[in-house]
């Protein structure tokens, strides 16, 4: 199986620096020019099956890019939501300095009141994944979701331990691309990984204005 990892363009929240989690938050202008460049990207890449979280940012996004893939039903689930931040959601991420201090210390432990362990996070999408595998064998499938969410997908895939560092290193930033190849021996081949090489051109004409 092709497994096809994008995570959804910019948001207001990720603007202002709000805790997101399951809530929802709508693209910025940007976000939705980021969404059209992945949908460039995308537009020859051989997709069978769509999924996306049911939240309004990752559809917006993966809506773009189905626009050149009309044919693609999407499939929205809360399995592909990002990781559920509980109480801090909402939130700006620097009002509490505890919020950042609670992850980065107890990184795959910490559970907010009315949310989410990353572990818990991970066994989720790993029962998601699992799923695919068995059903779509032999297949192209887009996923559209969030950067928590894959990076605990990623560290699964790969074997690598958990802790912030490996975490921070394999979670995408906004509209950013994986693609991996997915072998029945676990010995998976990444052809890309969080790649934004269709954002240079956005990007480099941010800076100019600014």
């Amino acid at each position: 199986m092709k497994l096809i990892m994008v995570r959804h363009g910019q948001t207001d929240a990720n603007v202002s620096g709000i805790v997101q989690g399951h809530g929802e938050s709508s693209l910025t202008l940007l976000g939705r020019k980021q969404a059209q460049r992945i949908a460039l990207r995308l537009k020859n890449e051989k997709i069978d099956y769509a999924y996306s979280s049911d939240l309004t940012r990752t559809k917006e996004t993966a809506q773009e890019i189905l626009k050149f893939h009309s044919f693609v039903p999407l499939v929205t689930t809360e399995e592909l939501r990002e990781v559920h931040a509980g109480k801090h959601e909402g939130r700006p991420i620097n009002k509490d300095p505890k919020i950042k201090e609670n992850y980065f210390n107890h990184f795959h432990e910490y559970k907010p009141e009315g949310g989410e362990s990353f572990i818990e996070a991970q066994q989720r999408i790993i029962g998601f994944y699992n799923k695919l595998i068995q059903k779509h064998k032999k297949k192209a499938v887009l996923l559209v979701g969030h950067g928590g969410i894959f990076g605990a997908l990623m560290l699964a895939l790969l074997k690598r331990p958990l802790n912030w560092e490996e975490y921070d290193k394999y979670r995408p930033q906004n509209a950013e691309i994986s693609i991996l190849e997915i072998e029945e021996n676990k010995e998976h081949t990444v052809h890309l990984l969080n790649d934004k090489e269709h954002l240079h051109e956005i990007e480099s004409h941010n800076l100019a204005e600014e």
